[in-house]
């Protein structure tokens, strides 16, 4: 079995002397995210008619697997080849392989048979091709903060400067060992296929070695791009990122007035949008509305907003509410009709101490138990919100719940269950909410992946350096290689996790 060089188009297959030039080629074209299915990787082998009769396709098929694969003929892909489809000569379409996440990081690896029928247009000629693929299904996941070090156990550490990617076993650079990542701190990243988009404090990717000009935004596809027309005045930065139905969304801040700053990246370039009569300042926190172009965001003065954009109009901003929380929103995750903020704001009276939520029916603020509240009387409060399913994922720097019959001990982690109503601690937690803070989080499958600013954890003997692992099913905590190490030997900040599926199709026969 021999790997293909993706991305670039390898030829791998003709049929027989009568059909030397319909030619099948293995190769990666493009990627698709599908907001029903979470996120789908997609990738194409092309199928081409270099011969003067045209040709028509039919019993296009898979055959297995088609839980984890799938031929995927949507509007929304270039090209897909569809049975009855006619192909002239010289013309070409592909076949759409799709897979979804699979249950856990790492690789997953299984054969794919791939068959059709094709004929020839007014000839009785009816040709049969099957041929065999490998498919491998990788669930990376990509973190990004404050480092310079990925740490591998008993080996000697390789640099990473502030963007790296598990892969399930091992890190992996962005870029090569003398020349990756950007030359600041990643606050925020995000998946779209197959590009990964980040936002920070960085002027240059590939450091030392290279200038590659990426201020504040840049995109990864294999290679480092620059997002043009971002602003350069009063040194901005870009705190969130967020995919929309039609662009993607960066939101962040000026150190001068007016201090708001918040745009979509279409085509590589930066478009800002306007702020509107909200006195917004810096955006901290944002998430668009599934399946949509609307935005729900929150600042570092604890307003609240809404942009609503549709097809008709450049966008409208409206107010979620006109009571402002009085501190810094660090995070925000929509779920059913309510939208729920983090941060450090202490407003029971608004939800609860470092979180509360909008019921966007009934206009007013709710609590997830109106009996829970958060102790108090740490510096950051809640600063990572992920919900998946029916559970709430909430990090931040926090010890403990005080419940209406107990306390749930959490140190920095834990988990709601919007069905049961009820707190889950995971084990002792991750560090101690005095001098760690956990700055994000991500669910995969039965594991959960939390990264920021602490070194150790109670039930683990070796460090975790700012990035650790909790198993649901097992429920016990793990490393990621040696963690992340910063500057100096220093301790790393992890700001952002996100996974991202990726697909590679091997020629078996």
């Amino acid at each position: 079995m021999r790997k293909l060089a993706l991305p670039v188009i390898v030829f791998v297959s003709c049929f027989s002397a009568q059909s030397q030039s319909f030619a099948i080629d293995s190769v990666t074209v493009s990627s698709v995210t599908d907001a029903a299915l979470t996120h789908l990787s997609a990738k194409a082998i092309k199928v081409s008619n270099n011969q003067d009769t045209p040709i028509i396709i039919s019993n296009l098929a898979i055959t297995g697997h088609e839980s984890q694969v799938q031929i995927y003929s949507g509007d929304d892909l270039e090209n897909s080849c569809v049975n009855g489809q006619k192909l002239d000569k010289d013309n070409f379409c592909y076949v759409w392989l799709q897979a979804k996440k699979s249950d856990d990081l790492g690789t997953v690896t299984f054969n794919l048979p791939i068959s059709f029928d094709y004929s020839a247009v007014n000839s009785k000629t009816i040709n049969k091709w099957s041929s065999t693929y490998s498919v491998t299904i990788d669930n990376s996941l990509y973190v990004g903060g404050s480092f310079s070090k990925a740490n591998i156990p008993d080996t000697q550490s390789m640099p990473a400067n502030n963007i790296a990617k598990w892969n399930g076993k091992s890190w992996e650079l962005l870029g090569t060992p003398g020349a990756n990542g950007v030359d600041n701190s990643v606050y925020s990243i995000v998946t779209n296929g197959l590009d990964i988009y980040i936002g920070g404090w960085f002027n240059h990717a590939n450091p030392p070695v290279s200038n590659i000009d990426v201020f504040r935004l840049a995109r990864w596809n294999g290679n480092w791009v620059g997002i043009n027309n971002v602003p350069v005045d009063h040194d901005p930065l870009f705190y969130s990122l967020a995919i929309g139905k039609s662009a993607i969304y960066a939101g962040g801040g000026f150190d001068a007035d007016p201090h708001y700053l918040l745009g979509r990246i279409e085509k590589d370039a930066f478009y800002t949008i306007p702020q509107g009569e909200i006195p917004l300042s810096q955006i901290h926190a944002m998430a668009a509305k599934p399946g949509s172009d609307d935005l729900y965001v929150g600042d570092d003065a604890g307003q609240t907003g809404f942009w609503s954009k549709s097809d008709e109009s450049d966008g409208v901003w409206k107010e979620l509410t006109t009571t402002n929380l009085g501190s810094i929103i660090y995070t925000l995750a929509p779920y059913g009709n309510n939208v729920y903020f983090g941060g450090t704001f202490s407003a029971p009276e608004k939800g609860d101490n470092y979180l509360a939520g909008w019921d966007l029916i009934a206009k007013t603020f709710t609590k997830l138990n109106p009996d829970d509240k958060f102790n108090t009387g740490s510096y950051f409060g809640v600063t990572g919100l992920v919900q998946a399913g029916d559970y709430l994922v909430v990090a931040g720097q926090f010890d403990k719940v005080i419940t209406k019959d107990s306390e749930v001990v959490l140190n920095n982690v834990g988990l709601w269950n919007f069905v049961t109503k009820q707190w889950t601690a995971l084990g002792n937690g991750a560090g101690d909410a005095t001098n760690d803070c956990l700055y994000s989080a991500a669910i995969v499958g039965n594991k959960l992946y939390v990264g920021g600013y602490v070194k150790r954890i109670q039930d683990l003997k070796n460090d975790i350096n700012s990035i650790a692992v909790w198993n649901l099913v097992t429920k016990n905590w793990d490393t990621l290689g040696g963690g992340l190490i910063g500057d100096y030997g220093n301790t790393a900040t992890v700001y952002a996790l996100v996974a991202a599926p990726s697909l590679t199709i091997w020629k078996s026969n």
